[in-house]
């Protein structure tokens, strides 16, 4: 599979999860809450990205862009 199809298909799998399962901007921010605790307690590369990762999700929500959420790449593609 080349970049452009992950890319697409990374899309289209966060729009489906979030049409699945609606969050509030409230969860969302508790969701960065949460991967920021497991940060602090396993400090670890993985946490680090995730927390990225989440963040993405809220900037998107309130964008419309992945941009962040291409940033924690290695949690998508592991």
């Amino acid at each position: 599979m080349n970049i452009k199809d992950t890319i697409r298909y990374y899309k289209e799998g966060i729009e489906k999860y979030d049409r699945e399962n609606p969050a509030t901007f409230r969860d969302r921010l508790a969701q960065v809450n949460d991967e920021f605790q497991e940060l602090l307690e396993d400090k670890n590369l993985d946490e680090l990205i995730d927390v990225i990762h989440t963040i993405g999700i809220v900037f998107h929500q309130l964008t419309g862009s992945h941009i962040i959420s291409y940033i924690a790449w290695p949690t998508f593609i592991n």
